[in-house]
Parts: C-alpha cells; structure tokens; sequence
C-alpha cells in the first residue's frame, strides 16, 4: 500500500483535479489514503476537499496548518502515512492512470529494499502550450533534467524531485526529514536527498511513472524562481558547507558595463522570443538564468550581513559599557 502525500496552497481547482485523477488510478486499490496538507489556503480548497471526501471512493485526508512552507507541510504529511511506501507529489501534478501501479511495481522488482527510492517523470500535459523555454529546463535541469539522467538504475541525489517521488517511509523517519529552514520550494528536497544518500539512498528513474504539471511557465516568471533558487542554495550551502563550490555561490559574477549591456539585450531578445518564436536558446538561458541565481545568492548574503551587524549592534548595547569602576 501506498499513501500520497499532497502538500498545497491556494490551488483549488487544480488540486481537484488532482485528486479526481487518483480516483481513476490503474490500481488505485494500491492507494491507503491520500494526505492534503494545507499550508494556509484563502482560496476554498478546505470546502472543496470536503466536498470530495463525501463522493470520493479514495480515503482523503485533510490537514490544515498555518502558512509555513512545503517543508513543514511534507513532515506532517509523513508523520501522519500508514503505509510502508510514501509518494510525495504536487497538487499541481495530475498522475496519468498507471502512475501508483508504476511506482509500486519497481519497488516491487526491487523486493521493497527500503533504501531505495522511485523517481518518476514530470511531463507538460497536452492542454498547455509547451514552449521551447519550458521543454528546456524540464529536460535539460534548470527545474527538473530527465534528459540529463546518466543511470535510471543509480540516479544522483540532485534529482531528488518531490513533484513525483516515493520511498519508504520508515527509512525516511529515521532522518529529520525536510528542512523548515527553506522558505521557498526551492533546494529543500535536493538536500533532504543529500543527506539519504549519505545513508544509503539509492534513487531509480521510472519514465513511465508520469505525472503531468498544470503549471505553464514563461522565461519572465522563471528568473524569479531563479532568485529564490539561488537564495535557498545559501542555505544548503550553510547546512552542508562542503557543496559551496557545486551549488555555486562563491562565484564573483561581476561584469563590465558592456557585459551587462550585452545580457540585458539577450534578456530582451529571449523574453519575446518565448512569446513569439518557436526556437530553442540553451547557452542564452544558462546564461541569464544564473545571473538571476547569482543576484538570489547576493541577498542572501547581504541579508546575512546586515542580520550580523544587528546582532553586534545590539551585544553593544548590552554589555558594551566597558568596565565597571569598584
């Protein structure tokens, strides 16, 4: 048995779908209930739920938390699973009708071995116009790389995706589980997925495990995602100091002004050629995309300077009267 865990925010009709598309699963029988954790919704989504909860033949759990971020959200959600097996996914991700049998079954060829983890693939649904952009970084790695996998047998900790990922949950709980130090969905499960591997985690691709994503991207709101991104790598980096170099944020990304001028143009020009041309710009959106992550890198640091000399400020204040006459 399975239990999928579903962290959500302010997603309402998607996440209906979601859960609607659980119900039609190959093998839902497979399924011992499914977990919304609801991490602050002002959309409907708690009445919704409930609704669906009367009809539905699945077990659907309903959690509510003040907003916290997924990290929070997933640990409660693993806490309270039944099952052996784990699937943690999106509220955005709407698994085509094989996806719990495809899961379980490479647990199954695997004989459940509980260091083994199963990473199915995120795919755009056919109702969403794909983008080159959006066909690049789900298959190339700036959000997902499954073209970039080098061994479906032994997969890289980095590909630790949440979107379409199950385990087992005893060998999870052995852990501290995702770090509510992230704020944003962005590196926490990479490094939850560093320190399983440490364990022993192994990580085996399924590309038949598909679930599809009802998020259309654009080249405009991804550089946000970028900055978050780069901030949250400050993060991991504080947490496992030996990846600075890997995560890259002790690069010094300073540019001559002709340099800039030159990025701001290819911005530019990538920016309508994502609304308007049916072309591919590999090499501009690494470019560009890291100098967002870079500038997410410098808030984290400057914020963290500016925290310190706070702190040292107030120590001053404190206890910094010097010595005391007798």
């Amino acid at each position: 048995m399975i239990s999928v865990i579903i962290p959500t925010y302010n997603r309402c009709s998607v996440l209906v779908r979601t859960l609607e598309a659980y119900g039609a699963q190959d093998y839902g029988r497979l399924i011992r209930e499914i977990i919304i954790i609801d991490d602050g919704s002002t959309d409907g989504t708690a009445e919704a739920v409930r609704e669906l909860q009367k009809h539905s033949k699945l077990n659907i759990v309903y959690m509510h938390q003040d907003n916290c971020g997924p990290a929070r959200a997933r640990n409660r959600g693993i806490a309270a699973a039944g099952s052996r097996l784990v699937f943690i996914t999106g509220d955005d991700i709407v698994p085509d009708e094989g996806l719990v049998k495809e899961h379980f079954e490479t647990h199954k060829r695997f004989n459940f071995d509980k260091k083994i983890a199963v990473l199915g693939k995120v795919a755009w649904p056919s109702e969403i116009k794909v983008t080159p952009f959006m066909e690049y970084i789900n298959e190339f790695g700036l959000q997902f790389g499954y073209s970039i996998i080098p061994n479906a047998d032994n997969v890289p900790y980095n590909f630790f995706y949440t979107s379409n990922i199950s385990l087992n949950r005893s060998f999870l709980l052995q852990d501290k589980l995702f770090s509510p130090k992230f704020p944003h969905a962005a590196w926490e499960d990479c490094e939850l997925g560093y320190r399983l591997s440490r364990r022993g985690l192994r990580i085996v691709y399924n590309r038949h495990a598909v679930g599809y994503h009802h998020h259309a991207i654009s080249f405009s709101s991804f550089r946000r995602r970028q900055e978050l991104s780069g901030y949250s790598a400050c993060i991991f980096a504080s947490l496992h100091p030996e990846l600075e170099n890997w995560l890259g944020i002790n690069r010094e990304p300073g540019m001559h002004w002709r340099e800039r001028l030159k990025s701001r143009l290819r911005e530019l020009y990538c920016l309508f050629a994502d609304k308007f041309l049916p072309f591919s710009y590999p090499r501009f959106y690494d470019e560009l995309m890291d100098i967002h992550y870079q500038r997410g890198v410098k808030r984290y640091k400057s914020e963290t300077v500016q925290l310190s000399e706070r702190m040292c400020l107030g120590e001053q204040r404190d206890g910094g009267l010097g010595p005391v006459s007798k």
